[in-house]
């Protein structure tokens, strides 16, 4: 299976304020839709944008350290910049 070596991919929501069903309805993409594909990723290194502005940097980065697999974690870097 071939793959980019890097993908960059936005990720707008991250709590269950927004369920990934709201967010897909909205052209939106939802962290529960990551979490539940995680085993596709094959990149070495995924970059995360687009994040909605109702979250604060700290609300991000503990999203993705509680719900994404070590292995997928150690690989994603979220495009913090603007946020407090």
């Amino acid at each position: 299976m071939c793959c980019a070596r890097r993908l960059s991919t936005a990720l707008t929501c991250f709590t269950d304020a927004v369920s990934a069903a709201d967010a897909a309805r909205f052209g939106h993409s939802h962290l529960d839709e990551i979490v539940e594909h995680a085993h596709l990723f094959q990149n070495e290194a995924i970059l995360l944008i687009h994040f909605s502005a109702r979250y604060k940097r700290s609300d991000i980065e503990a999203a993705l350290d509680a719900k994404l697999p070590p292995s997928l974690r150690a690989r994603v870097t979220p495009l913090l910049e603007g946020f407090s």
